[in-house]
């Protein structure tokens, strides 16, 4: 198997699709605050005259669901912060040694090479 990052490691909460999900959590919470603050700008632009219990009651709900949006971004934002650094923590090293090894393997072909034409050169 070499070349392939296989183990337990994959398949944990903080993988790859853990990440993917939560991405895909914050995207949809950020596209919902749209439609509240618009509907809340709308409301709060109606002339004076037309401000009557009825729409004092809209402006009131449309302010409890931006919050709640608002709040669900908040904790999307924290959630994927958090499963990020815990994925950055455990696959950064793994990066860095397959860096490294794949340095070594390039050094290692061109010292082979070298070789070659120096024999090549030398014949």
């Amino acid at each position: 198997s070499s070349g392939t990052v296989s183990g337990p490691h994959l398949t944990s909460y903080y993988a790859p699709s853990s990440i993917a999900s939560s991405a895909l959590a914050h995207e949809k919470a950020f596209n919902h605050i749209t439609a509240p603050e618009s509907r809340l700008r709308h409301l709060m632009h109606l002339p004076e005259n037309k401000h009557d219990d009825d729409v004092e009651k809209k402006i009131d709900m449309a302010e409890v669901d931006l919050e709640k949006r608002r709040a669900q971004l908040e904790a999307t934002s924290r959630m994927l912060k958090r499963r990020a650094k815990v994925f950055l923590s455990k696959f950064t090293p793994h990066v860095t040694d397959a860096v490294r090894a794949f340095t070594l393997c390039q050094h290692r072909a061109r010292l082979e090479n070298a070789e070659l034409l120096e024999n090549v050169a030398a014949d």
